[in-house]
């Protein structure tokens, strides 16, 4: 079970059953108004996170950074061995290089660097996202944050004695507690592992269900079809450079968090930390 601080104590949260996924997917809704007004203040905490902690490198460096890479044989099941063709002098290995779609007029315009923008944590997305939720919906925010906490016999007790009304007050005297004690920090930890957990929990009963939850998710426009969906492999692979990465280079694909993918072509240099040259 996962563990988190709240008030200086450690407290354990409790995975979600039917119960609690039901409630939390109605405090969601009855939320309403307010998703827009916080997805507003994601998209502009992202851009200018992104905008104000780029790195910039100039083109020397990020050449260094970015040699070509090998792509990967797509007969090979164990995604292990580089494709391969021939040469002069034998077997060559088929590269891709991650800076072949940057020309020279690129180049020019951008003053012969490179800037790659650096995305802000979960933790960094939730404390910027959190304050406006909790103008617009403190009340809901409180019981999300609840049904990480509360234990679901508590939760099961007080709907088999008292019915909606009765696992709504429970769930508002939890999150009373929760402001009463824990640090704001506190929450902002919560709310960020609470929602990792779910994730979780949702990903691991996707990944073993397979194509059969996974193609009711899309018709259903909850889900999105997979790289591997939507790419082709190329018939002939050539060592020269493309706009386009190669599927054979690309990772698995990421979580349903909502987060982009990030694929094995990403360009490296680019560091936690702010940089205004190399």
């Amino acid at each position: 079970m996962l563990k988190v601080s709240i008030g200086g104590n450690e407290q354990t949260l409790h995975e979600f059953n039917g119960r609690k996924a039901i409630r939390a997917a109605k405090i969601v809704r009855s939320i309403g108004d307010a998703w827009p007004e916080v997805l507003s203040a994601i998209a502009k905490f992202r851009s200018e996170y992104e905008e104000q902690n780029a790195v910039v490198i100039d083109r020397a460096t990020a050449k260094y950074r970015n040699p070509p890479i090998p792509v990967m044989d797509p007969d090979d099941p164990e995604g292990q061995r580089a494709l391969t063709k021939d040469g002069p002098d034998g077997p060559v290995a088929v590269t891709y290089d991650r800076l072949g779609h940057m020309t020279e007029a690129d180049w020019e315009a951008s003053g012969q660097v490179l800037r790659i923008p650096q995305q802000p944590s979960k933790e960094e997305v939730f404390a910027a996202a959190f304050p406006v939720a909790f103008d617009h919906a403190e009340d809901q925010v409180m019981q999300l944050l609840a049904l990480c906490t509360i234990d679901e016999d508590e939760l099961g007790k007080a709907a088999r004695e008292g019915g909606p009304e009765s696992v709504t007050a429970v769930l508002k005297e939890e999150g009373e507690r929760l402001l009463d004690v824990a640090k704001f920090e506190e929450l902002i930890e919560l709310a960020v592992v609470g929602a990792e957990m779910v994730e979780k929990q949702v990903r691991e009963k996707v990944e073993a269900l397979g194509d059969r939850v996974g193609n009711l998710l899309r018709l259903a426009g909850l889900g999105r079809l997979r790289r591997s969906d939507q790419e082709k492999i190329p018939e002939t692979p050539t060592e020269t450079s493309s706009t386009t990465p190669p599927p054979s280079s690309i990772s698995s694909p990421a979580s349903t968090d909502g987060e982009s993918d990030e694929s094995s072509t990403a360009l490296v240099g680019a560091s936690s930390a702010p940089s205004n040259d190399a």
